[in-house]
């Protein structure tokens, strides 16, 4: 599995997460979708980019999947950087990644 510090895409890293895991990760995502408390479609929908993970569920996965805190935080940051509408800020959380 390479480390998530290679991703600009958390949904990316989540599958590719998933395929690591022994028999290619079958189950999980139903797991995750009945520890997130959501519909199967609901996940699928945020996999492939038709919606995204609120802050709550992402810190909720990020804890299953069991990142170290610094992971955690640039998994976090991922997800902000989706959730951002302004320039500035998305600029801003571009630059918290590199570092």
């Amino acid at each position: 599995m390479e480390s998530i510090f290679n991703y600009k895409d958390y949904r990316k890293f989540l599958r590719d997460w998933v395929y690591s895991q022994p028999k290619r990760g079958r189950g999980i995502y139903k797991q995750w979708s009945e520890f997130l408390r959501i519909e199967p479609s609901v996940l699928s929908q945020i996999l492939s980019g038709k919606r995204t993970l609120n802050m709550d569920q992402g810190y909720e996965l990020q804890k299953n999947i069991g990142l170290s805190a610094l992971e955690a935080e640039y998994f976090s940051v991922l997800i902000q950087l989706e959730l951002a509408h302004t320039s500035k800020l998305r600029e801003h959380l571009k630059e918290k990644l590199k570092t």
